[in-house]
């Protein structure tokens, strides 16, 4: 069953860069990685709340299989401070890799480990 499980997991990440994914290039300082595809999405964090008003910040979001985060032919662990480029729209947008106030920067979307949300906050 675990192994069946495995191969639907796999089956649905590839569909979903195929159908919904955007190239990016994953950078920690000068290293950069190939061409990768993930799927962009978008979380509303509350980080501040006084008497009746809400501050709610918007980040990206961007869901990608972890194996192929290679760097200096290493697997690489999303970090704060870490780099994603993608261009949306016809212009470069850089995003930093930082975890929403309450939470890590990175999680994974399901039991088997093949695909991670990682939190992005746009830098420029």
């Amino acid at each position: 069953m675990a192994n069946l499980l495995k191969t639907g997991v796999a089956w649905l990440r590839d569909q979903l860069a195929e159908h919904a994914g955007v190239t990016f290039t994953y950078r920690i300082g000068n290293l950069a990685s190939a061409p990768l595809t993930g799927t962009l999405g978008q979380s509303l964090h509350r980080v501040g709340e006084t008497a009746s008003i809400s501050v709610v910040r918007t980040d990206r979001d961007l869901l990608t299989d972890p194996a192929k985060l290679i760097l200096g032919g290493q697997v690489q662990t999303p970090a704060r401070g870490h780099r994603v480029e993608i261009t949306i729209g016809g212009k470069l947008q850089v995003f930093e890799v930082q975890p929403p106030a309450d939470g890590e920067p990175v999680y994974r979307m399901e039991p088997t480990g093949q695909l991670m949300r990682i939190h992005l906050a746009k830098v420029k």
